[in-house]
């Protein structure tokens, strides 16, 4: 009887442990991080097989950089969706929410269609959005190689230029061009932000169930 008490106890202690709000909203940004990762890398697996197979042009420096490159657009992107559904308590509208959010972002940042093919005022709004940079700098990593041998193969530079334009690897926001180093520091320094909205809004939302 006494040792049936000691392991209530000890169950109630791990449950208080392990089941803090705190606790469980860092271990839902945990898995959607992980689980995130591990589907994009056997994605980039099959399609890496499948360049291999055509042709490869792809750099060691930018098979790496592409790994950083979908690592700091997860990390965006989980930040995004944990603020996001911090404010939803139902688990299906949390799964709705979540799949229209991703679904209109992945659109408006250039994800499923070039930027460069909307209008030119729509263009400099979508400039505002971290998620076009992380978008611009994987096809900046990915085609880098291929571009470079459209050019030894004698395809005009003003045409290598043309595709970089419209493949959001040359973005401009109001004119002006933005450097590849300013694309990574956007696109850290929203997640930089995120991470502290995100902290914020867990310490604040526990302080009020209390």
């Amino acid at each position: 009887m006494a040792v049936c008490k000691v392991l209530k106890a000890f169950e109630d202690y791990l449950t208080k442990l392990y089941l803090k709000p705190t606790t469980i909203s860092f271990a839902y940004f945990a898995s959607n991080f992980f689980v995130t990762f591990i589907v994009m890398m056997c994605a980039m697996l099959i399609g890496h097989i499948y360049l291999g197979a055509v042709g490869w042009y792809i750099t060691a420096s930018d098979a790496f950089l592409i790994v950083v490159d979908c690592i700091c657009c997860i990390l965006f992107g989980s930040l995004l969706a944990g603020i996001v559904e911090s404010f939803i308590s139902s688990q299906g509208a949390m799964s709705a929410v979540a799949t229209l959010v991703s679904s209109m972002y992945g659109f408006i940042c250039g994800a499923y269609m070039p930027i460069s093919s909307f209008s030119t005022g729509l263009q400099n709004v979508l400039a505002l959005l971290p998620g076009t940079y992380s978008v611009g700098i994987i096809r900046t990593h990915y085609m880098g190689g291929y571009l470079e041998a459209m050019l030894d193969s004698g395809l005009p530079e003003q045409s290598v230029t043309s595709i970089k334009e419209a493949f959001d690897m040359n973005i401009s926001a109001f004119g002006n061009n933005v450097s590849l180093g300013a694309m990574y520091g956007i696109v850290l320094g929203s997640c930089a932000l995120l991470l502290i909205a995100y902290v914020t809004i867990i310490i604040i939302r526990n302080k009020l169930k209390k």
